[in-house]
């Protein structure tokens, strides 16, 4: 498993998100996001995650249990250091940084991802993941 390379601007990232006052932001709306890319894309789990520097914390979650996990496996830290606003990911066990991550040779044994950055206010990057039905 290739762990989640850590952006340039992972200082200031990571200062940007720590500001943000998590108890101003309407959960509910969010819920309707995650509920709605859940119902959209016809798949049994979306969430909105924010990378810190080691876990990646679910704000806002449709089908999982898990409220965080590792940094280091998680996918949202390869889509957060990426150059592109979207990456998918067609088949876990075939893609080098992923095809022996605990995620898809455990648990929820993930094949297929769809990952989407969201620009916080300051411009640190948020995530909407999509993971289909495995």
């Amino acid at each position: 498993m290739k762990e989640a390379p850590i952006p340039k601007n992972e200082k200031e990232g990571l200062g940007s998100l720590r500001k943000i006052n998590f108890s101003k932001i309407s959960k509910a709306n969010l819920n309707k996001i995650t509920e709605l890319a859940t119902k959209l894309f016809n798949v049994p789990i979306s969430t909105i995650t924010f990378v810190d520097d080691k876990k990646e914390k679910h704000f806002s979650v449709c089908g999982l249990k898990d409220k965080e996990g590792l940094r280091s496996a998680s996918f949202c830290g390869h889509a957060i250091a990426g150059k592109k606003n979207i990456m998918i990911v067609p088949d876990a066990l075939k893609d080098s940084r992923f095809k022996d991550n605990p995620m898809v040779v455990k648990g929820l044994k993930i094949r297929f991802y769809a990952g989407v950055v969201l620009k916080g206010a300051d411009g640190y990057n948020l995530m909407l993941d999509i993971l289909p039905q495995t």
